[in-house]
């Protein structure tokens, strides 16, 4: 008696996956389930702002100008902001975060910390000019592309105050104006 029920079961199931008009087949996620392309913006995303974070505590420390100072400390509160709120969410899916930054983040965290005055002035904003257009393309196609609903939306939300942060870094890089050391 099971096995008529649970082949009309798996009959039904298996139904419910057939293409429609030549359409692709797709399975739906699992409830709570997130696609790669959501969980590896997560992941990026909580490893930016980590690395962020870093660096702006560094310049507070380090900064020789107010100027610099004051970006870093913005970037400290946004970035701050913004982790917590991807952090609630990633756990409202059931998704891990990485505690840490990556390699490579740490390790241009490692070469700012052994820099000083002017030459890690100079240095600390042209990496925060690279990363945040970097991360502004990623939390782009999120919004675009993403296909979780609510990273979606943190994505399209944060995507404002990114861009403020590159323009002022920008300006603070242009009013440094000098060469950085290659690494």
């Amino acid at each position: 008696m099971i096995k008529p029920i649970l082949t009309g079961v798996l009959i039904l199931v298996g139904a419910s996956f057939l293409p429609v008009h030549g359409e692709p087949v797709v399975a739906p996620l699992a409830a709570g389930a997130l696609s790669s392309h959501d969980e590896s913006f997560a992941k990026e995303a909580s490893q930016a702002n980590k690395a962020e974070i870093i660096q702006g505590q560094l310049a507070n420390q380090k900064a020789t100008t107010d100027g610099l100072r004051t970006y870093a400390q913005e970037i400290i509160t946004d970035h701050t902001k913004a982790g917590q709120q991807l952090a609630d969410l990633a756990q409202s899916k059931g998704l891990t975060l990485p505690g840490a930054v990556s390699t490579k983040q740490q390790k241009e965290i490692d070469h700012l910390s052994g820099l000083s005055g002017p030459e890690f002035d100079r240095a600390y904003i042209h990496a925060a000019v690279r990363d945040h257009q970097k991360v502004i393309a990623l939390f782009e196609r999120e919004s675009n592309k993403g296909q979780d609903a609510d990273l979606k939306g943190f994505a399209a939300q944060t995507l404002p105050t990114l861009q403020h942060h590159l323009a002022m870094a920008k300006t603070l890089e242009s009013q440094l104006s000098g060469t950085v050391t290659n690494r």
